[in-house]
């Protein structure tokens, strides 16, 4: 059976890539006598199958380790992955039209479900810790970008990755736990032609953070767990529009031929307003704000715009708690035991939390009281 056809680069002709394609691989040929890593590299690959991708990681891994003038190898062997193979380094998953999505959404891990259980017990019991000082929270988990573009995959998803959200969602829900359907509010904003998550980058788009602050202070409102919000009026603006170098390009080194890869994605970062009353503000103010939101970068990175885009929807001032660099679970653990919590408690906390991690282990043994470890002495 002949191979598939390799897929084409976005915006440009199959017959320039082979163009670059073939410069690559002289290029490769030419440093081989020089380039200490090349021949040993091409000995570890001799004899793996090109159609499966054996011979371009066992290739990879060799020139990585070996390659002396590895600055200049990694990008000319990125690029070459990329034409070649339409491929990138392990970390991202390419798909048609340009986009990339984090391979975090598509893979399995081990313990999974055991490591699901625990995520769904730590977030029921945050749930019962913030009711003890009469806090309600409600649940913002977001679906993988992947499965807002799942006819754009080139690979089969796993049915058991493919069931998480659904699962995770309908676990909530019994559980009495206030957890919208967020996937439905993205998918119908996405059928309008709206780009809810950004092409390039790991995260939503401002207006994919728009729709789920909607969303969710659709519920809110609707269940009235904000029965004294404090008549805040925010405006919003968008700035210019500048590129956004999204976080999954770093696993497409290209080099000098980037500008023949994925482009940059190209957004609006939102500005937000306060124009009447209101006048909470940071994490340490005595002030008592209505609402407070803990979670991931989706909403700690001003650029997307979800703290303020909640203060729009709700009409509330929104303090927010996120942190960068990390997963779900390690902000709310320290929310839970942060000073402002104990003396100016919000009538509501939003708990951003994406899908993926739910089945990960990277939290779970470090997590520091009260949702981990053992209890400060008072």
């Amino acid at each position: 059976m002949s191979p598939e056809p390799l897929p084409a680069t976005p915006g440009h002709s199959a017959l320039h890539d082979w163009l670059h394609i073939g410069g690559l691989g002289g290029a490769l040929l030419l440093g081989a006598g020089t380039w200490a890593g090349v021949p040993a590299a091409l000995e570890a690959a001799a004899g793996l199958s090109v159609v499966d991708g054996a011979w371009a990681a066992a290739f990879e891994d060799k020139l990585d380790a070996e390659a002396p003038h590895r600055a200049l190898a990694l990008p000319l062997w990125g690029a070459l992955e990329f034409f070649a193979f339409g491929d990138g380094r392990d970390g991202v998953v390419l798909a048609d039209d340009g986009l990339l999505f984090t391979d975090e959404e598509l893979r399995l891990y081990p313990n999974e479900a055991q490591n699901t259980a625990e995520s769904l017990r730590l977030i029921l019991k945050a749930r019962d810790l913030l009711a003890q000082k009469n806090v309600k929270l409600v649940v913002a988990l977001l679906p993988a970008k992947v499965r807002l573009h799942q006819g754009q995959l080139r690979t089969p998803w796993a049915p058991q990755a493919e069931a998480r959200y659904a699962q995770a969602l309908g676990a909530l829900q019994a559980a009495g736990v206030v957890a919208p359907d967020l996937h439905a509010a993205l998918a119908a904003k996405q059928a309008q032609g709206v780009e809810v998550f950004l092409r390039t980058d790991t995260h939503w788009s401002p207006a994919g953070a728009q729709a789920v602050a909607d969303e969710l202070a659709a519920e809110i409102k609707a269940q009235g767990l904000l029965p004294a919000a404090g008549g805040a009026t925010y405006t919003r603006t968008d700035g210019p529009e500048e590129p956004h170098e999204g976080d999954l390009l770093k696993y497409l080194p290209l080099g000098p031929l980037a500008h023949r890869g994925p482009a940059p994605d190209r957004l609006r970062p939102p500005v937000f307003a306060l124009t009447s009353g209101g006048g909470g503000g940071g994490l340490l103010d005595e002030v008592s704000v209505p609402v407070a939101l803990v979670g991931t970068s989706y909403s700690h990175n001003p650029r997307f715009g979800f703290a303020g885009a909640l203060q729009v929807a709700l009409g509330a001032d929104v303090l927010n708690a996120a942190q960068e660099g990390k997963g779900p679970i390690t902000p709310m653990a320290r929310y839970l035991g942060d000073a402002s919590l104990r003396e100016s408690p919000p009538q509501v906390v939003i708990w951003e939390i994406p899908e993926r991690y739910l089945p990960r282990a990277d939290e779970l043994a470090t997590l520091p009281p009260p949702l981990g470890g053992e209890e400060p002495a008072r």
